[in-house]
């Protein structure tokens, strides 16, 4: 299987236009399939994706992707956390402003309960 990332636009009429060809073709080197949910963002004039991931130690991840114009995607690496084995993979990431701090916030599969704490099936807000 190879994940890839697609786009459409929404014309100020409401007609949605599919892109052809995917604006991400597979997950980077070192990476699993388990690449997906684009979280896309504007900061300081750029266009910014967080993409959930698992790397090929079978450890969740965040990765990065900047672009200048919604349709070339490059590669600027891994989102670097004190997190070193917390779950499996990582999906559906968010990114927002709440004051003057970046908060980001995942999903993490596969943590695994210690007594109470992480006991719920569906983590999330990490």
């Amino acid at each position: 299987r190879i994940s890839s990332q697609m786009i459409a636009r929404m014309n100020k009429d409401g007609k949605i236009e599919k892109f052809p060809k995917p604006v991400i073709h597979g997950q980077p080197e070192g990476y699993t399939s388990h690449f997906r949910d684009p979280k896309v963002f504007e900061k300081n004039s750029q266009l910014y994706a967080i993409l959930g991931a698992q790397n090929e130690n079978e450890m969740g991840r965040l990765l990065l992707y900047r672009s200048q114009d919604v349709v070339d995607w490059h590669f600027e690496g891994e989102i670097k956390t004190n997190l070193t084995q917390f779950g499996y993979m990582w999906e559906c990431p968010e990114y927002f402003r709440l004051g003057n701090k970046d908060v980001i916030l995942m999903c993490p599969q596969g943590v695994e309960a210690e007594g109470d704490k992480y006991r719920n099936i569906y983590q999330s807000g990490y």
